[in-house]
């Protein structure tokens, strides 16, 4: 749905269209800045595209750092 060319990543342009729908659901505002930063965060090995591999780490970690203690994190 997000990845536009059907090439299995998701290029800048398809994570901002992911993003802006998140903050919609959720009542934030991302800037282009913002999302340029969050896309080089989860851009892990740097080819400027995210794989689903860099997509699931991200969940994970999102996961993990919502987690109380003593919570078990499963993916």
């Amino acid at each position: 749905r997000f990845d536009a060319d059907h090439d299995g990543v998701l290029e800048f342009t398809d994570f901002c269209r992911l993003m802006l729908l998140v903050g919609e659901r959720i009542g934030a505002t991302y800037l282009e800045s913002d999302m340029l930063r969050m896309f080089k965060k989860v851009d892990v090995n740097g080819d400027r595209l995210i794989d689903l591999n860099e997509f699931l780490l991200m969940l994970q970690q999102r996961k993990a750092a919502q987690a109380k203690p003593g919570d078990v994190v499963v993916m």
